[in-house]
């Protein structure tokens, strides 16, 4: 899936773009320009991915399917030192589950975040109603 700033729906595994409008209620985050939690600041120097529920972490670089839980007590309040990378799975909360998701390709520069219309990452991901993956 390639989510940007139009929004994602995990539990419907929809993406928003220029064409396609998720509902607001349904909305579960959107990649943004900017850090969301913490600190502030990083305009266009990165791309990071805004829970709609603010709670987000970095799981580190690895493999996907090898994920079975998330541990709900390392939720980040401050991830402006980690914008979204190539390689790395990330933890969010959605708002009917939770998702794990693995980023596959990312602008990571601020030319390529300044020439990147509506920042765009494609991830691969899994959604459960519940922190255990399968």
């Amino acid at each position: 899936m390639t989510m940007a700033h139009f929004g994602v729906d995990f539990s419907e595994g929809k993406a928003g773009d220029v064409a396609t409008v998720i509902p607001n209620d349904k909305i579960d985050g959107e990649t943004i320009a900017w850090c969301p939690n913490g600190s502030g600041g990083g305009w266009m120097t990165g791309i990071w991915f805004r829970s709609r529920q603010d709670k987000i972490y970095r799981i580190g670089p690895g493999d996907l399917a090898s994920i079975t839980a998330i541990d709900t007590t390392k939720w980040s309040a401050n991830v402006c030192a980690t914008a979204l990378k190539t390689g790395d799975i990330w933890a969010a909360k959605a708002l009917d589950g939770y998702v794990i998701f693995k980023v596959t390709t990312v602008a990571s520069d601020s030319a390529g975040v300044a020439n990147a219309a509506n920042w765009p990452a494609t991830v691969e991901y899994k959604f459960s109603t519940t922190t255990k993956f399968n």
